[in-house]
């Protein structure tokens, strides 16, 4: 638990959630002040490229969605030569950008980062947020053709409550199980 002052008062960050001094979470709108200016304060720019992941994962989590996306794209700048960042990271960003309602920024992200890294791009929760989002576009085809790649991926089913699931019983919903 990170202790810290905004507007002089003591709060705590933990795992996404923003504590009063009295270790109660915050109201919404109080969270997302606090947010904003939790995250204003790091260097992003000078963390590892683990650490950067951590930092892209709780400004998500907060609800911090462009200093996520502006995150994300430095860092895949910066660490595109990790495959481990890459196959994290872009995931993180085609979602953020969805949360942003664009899932046509998500849509054309994923084909410029497919064919800027080619393989290091594939990923089950990448190919997972790219079904997603076209979804939100209503192209279940292209939707259904991630999904499937990200099934074989993953090797099978893991469950009805994986996101991927869930992706399936969107398109099976939203189309009459037409796909």
């Amino acid at each position: 638990m990170e202790k810290f002052e905004f507007e002089g008062e003591e709060y705590y960050f933990s795992k996404g959630q923003f504590y009063d001094s009295m270790f109660m979470s915050v109201e919404k709108s109080a969270a997302e002040r606090l947010a904003q200016a939790y995250f204003v304060a790091v260097d992003y720019k000078a963390l590892s490229a683990d650490k950067l992941l951590e930092y892209i994962k709780q400004v998500k989590d907060a609800g911090q969605v462009l200093p996520a996306k502006n995150a994300c794209v430095f860092g895949l700048e910066k660490f595109g030569g990790d495959r481990g960042f890459v196959s994290t990271a872009l995931p993180m960003l085609t979602s953020v950008l969805r949360q942003t309602g664009s899932p046509e920024e998500a849509v054309a992200a994923a084909k410029r980062y497919i064919e800027v890294f080619g393989v290091k791009a594939a990923s089950v929760p990448f190919y997972t947020s790219v079904a997603a989002a076209y979804c939100d576009l209503g192209d279940y085809a292209a939707a259904k053709r991630f999904a499937d790649r990200a099934y074989g991926m993953q090797g099978g089913s893991k469950g009805y409550t994986t996101e991927l699931s869930l992706v399936y019983r969107r398109i099976k919903t939203e189309t009459g199980d037409k796909y």
